[in-house]
């Protein structure tokens, strides 16, 4: 780790330089884990993020008293399961930490089990909106307690006669309309889902990559998402995590922001659903190109990302039906657009509000207190995040315990004039726990 800003300074002149690998992508590692503890058989997980959100989804599920186990010489994972019956009848209470993820899949996935749990987390996460998975939820025939304000701990009584739905999302969210298909697996009948804007779609492939019969299709505007009724999961799996992209895209927006620079990522998921922050800062001007070569898991699209100091950024406008897949890189992409000419306008991406942190806030203090003029307008209920470059970033001391707005931070103190501290960076762990080992070799800081 490079702990001398100054230092850190210096090497972020020479300018990015080489190549990078991402760890697994934490999205999808969430998700093959909770799918492999329910999957009557063994299921080998290779590439999995190790990051703290992910042990506290490894950590629910072995008190669920799934066997998960490591090899690590062969960077494996390995999940053994009796099916359905693994994680039947057992009062627990569970600790989610400070993963949204965990909290709200698990409590989908529980909701269709005989038993009665419990699922707490920090208290950034017991202060984050859970009515968005327990109405659909309920709807369905769940049981689910929290306290006043839809927050948790959530307690569940689970129930083998939950009923499939048709749910419209009202809420943008790839957790909520993942809880919802993670429920419906033991649900009868079907269940279909209608998406106004498009959210990730990691779980529709996992559960194709566990045999689940389910399908996307474009209706009117929508994605309409139908999943069959499903008996059971059964049958050993071999699974390969893609590289996230959310992680790597700390490393794009440097090397976009600091001249000299030339990186190749590698292994890297290139999920339609993920990648949007790549093509915003193409239209701003950003240098990249990327190199589709494969696929793992289910039809998981992996490649090479191919990335150059930007000659000349431009400030654009980022419409609404966006937000919901730029979502973790919202705060890398408003630092970019300090240095972007004009002005750049996130529209009603109050979304934000909800996350680890109030992430609209933490980005607007960040940055203006580096010198930045940015702006939050709400109007008729709707937020707009308003960034006005180009800036001269200055050196200064930060503090936020969301680890994107840290990550955020410590790419901008390599552009900032002057020395920066930034307090809690080791809460990057949540996401990324090779963060700081790959910035300094990417910026020679090994020498």
């Amino acid at each position: 780790m490079i702990t001398d800003p100054n230092i850190a300074f210096v090497l972020a002149k020479r300018g990015v330089k080489g190549g990078y690998v991402p760890c697994g992508d934490k999205s999808i590692s969430h998700r093959a884990l909770m799918l492999a503890a329910i999957n009557r058989g063994t299921t080998v997980i290779r590439n999995l993020n190790l990051c703290d959100d992910v042990m506290s989804t490894i950590e629910c599920l072995r008190k669920l008293t799934v066997e998960v186990e490591f090899d690590e010489q062969s960077n494996k994972c390995i999940v053994c399961s009796s099916g359905y019956t693994a994680i039947e009848n057992l009062p627990v209470i569970l600790n989610a930490g400070n993963s949204g993820t965990t909290m709200r899949l698990l409590t989908g996935l529980l909701s269709a089990f005989r038993g009665n749990y419990v699922i707490t987390g920090d208290s950034s996460l017991c202060s984050r909106p859970m009515k968005r998975i327990i109405d659909p939820l309920t709807n369905m025939g769940a049981k689910i307690h929290y306290r006043e304000g839809g927050l948790a701990p959530l307690s569940i009584n689970g129930s083998k006669s939950l009923a499939g739905i048709r749910h419209r999302m009202h809420v943008a969210s790839a957790q909520v309309k993942s809880a919802i298909l993670l429920a419906a697996i033991h649900a009868y009948n079907d269940t279909i889902i209608e998406e106004p804007y498009m959210t990730r779609d990691h779980t529709e492939k996992m559960l194709k990559a566990f045999g689940v019969d389910i399908a996307t299709i474009k209706k009117k505007g929508l994605s309409v998402i139908e999943l069959k009724e499903v008996k059971e999961l059964c049958g050993d799996r071999l699974l390969t995590i893609p590289g996230d992209f959310s992680n790597s895209f700390a490393f794009i927006a440097l090397t976009t922001l600091i001249p000299n620079s030339s990186l190749v990522i590698k292994n890297v998921g290139l999920n339609e659903s993920r990648i949007t922050a790549m093509t915003v800062l193409k239209e701003m001007g950003a240098n990249i190109e990327y190199i589709e070569y494969g696929t793992y898991v289910d039809t998981e699209p992996v490649g090479e990302i191919l990335i150059k100091s930007a000659n000349k950024l431009q400030g654009r406008e980022i419409e609404h039906m966006y937000i919901p897949q730029l979502i973790d890189e919202i705060p890398l992409l408003a630092l970019v657009a300090t240095q972007a000419e004009g002005e750049t306008r996130f529209i009603n991406c109050g979304e934000l509000i909800h996350k680890e942190s109030n992430r609209l806030e933490e980005i607007k203090n960040v940055l203006t207190l580096m010198g930045a003029d940015v702006r939050i307008k709400t109007v008729n209920n709707e937020v707009d995040l308003i960034i006005n470059g180009r800036t001269s970033l200055h050196g200064c001391q930060l503090y936020s315990e969301d680890h994107r707005i840290v990550i955020m931070s410590i790419i901008a103190s390599l552009i900032a004039h002057g020395s920066t501290k930034v307090d809690r960076d080791k809460c990057v762990n949540i996401s990324d726990p090779d963060f700081f080992k790959s910035l300094r070799f990417l910026l020679g800081g090994n020498e």
